[in-house]
Formats: structure tokens, sequence, C-alpha cells
């Protein structure tokens, strides 16, 4: 059954002309129906989780772009996202492993990050999901 209400024959086909051509053309018609809702049904279904991964790549785009960057980033580029003494969140080409110590003990890496082609930004990595997703 389809979550949709498509118009029906069933009501004016008879079971007992079932050899006629236009019972057979009806039948045949009630099949197509509901083949083209289904794939109608579908695509609505992919246009939703296209839209909603959209919506992500904004959301994770914002709060990367809400953190201090120095630099000019480039496309494809990869960085690191960390906060700084709990609050300041900034963008670094310097990744977990590579700081010394006295600086890597005031920092917390978030994630990886890799700017795209279209600006936005990708997550490769990520200590703090919950940060992006919120």
């Amino acid at each position: 059954m389809l979550p949709i209400n498509l118009p029906k024959t069933d009501s004016i086909i008879n079971l007992k002309d079932l050899h006629k051509p236009l019972t057979k053309g009806l039948m045949t018609l009630n099949g197509q129906i509901e083949i083209q809702a289904r794939n109608i049904l579908e695509q609505i279904d992919l246009l939703k989780k296209q839209a909603q991964q959209v919506e992500n790549k904004k959301i994770i785009s914002k709060k990367i772009y809400s953190s201090e960057i120095k630099f000019e980033p480039i496309i494809t580029g990869i960085y690191y996202l960390y906060i700084r003494n709990g609050r300041d969140k900034f963008i670094s080409m310097v990744g977990p492993t590579e700081w010394g110590r006295s600086l890597k003990s005031n920092l917390e890496y978030m994630a990886t990050i890799q700017l795209q082609y279209d600006h936005t930004w990708k997550i490769l990595h990520t200590n703090f999901k919950n940060y992006f997703y919120e």
C-alpha cells in the first residue's frame, strides 16, 4: 500500500470480466500508477537526504568559520581545529602531534578539517562530534 492516496480503478473492475481488454487495461494502469508513485516517493526520500546533507554542511561550516583563522586557507588544504584555554576556537596548519609541550598543554584538538571547492568545510576526523551536530 502506498502512503499517498491515488485513484484506484478497482471499484470499476469486475472480476468476472478479467478477460476483457478494458479490465486488463485498468489492471495494467493500476500497476503502472503504483510503480510510478513508488519511484516518485523514492526520489522524494533521496531529495530529503540530500537536503539534510546540505544543511549539515552549512552547520559545520558556520561553526568552523566562527573560529579564529590567521591565514588564508587554500582549497583542499588540510587544517586542524583547536580550543585554546578551554574557550577560544582557532584553526591551525600545525597538527596535534607537532606542538611543543608548553603550547600543547593549553590546547585541545577538536578536528582535522579540509576546505572544499565550494568553501564549505569537511570534517576528516573529530574528537568532538557533538560540537558539530548539536
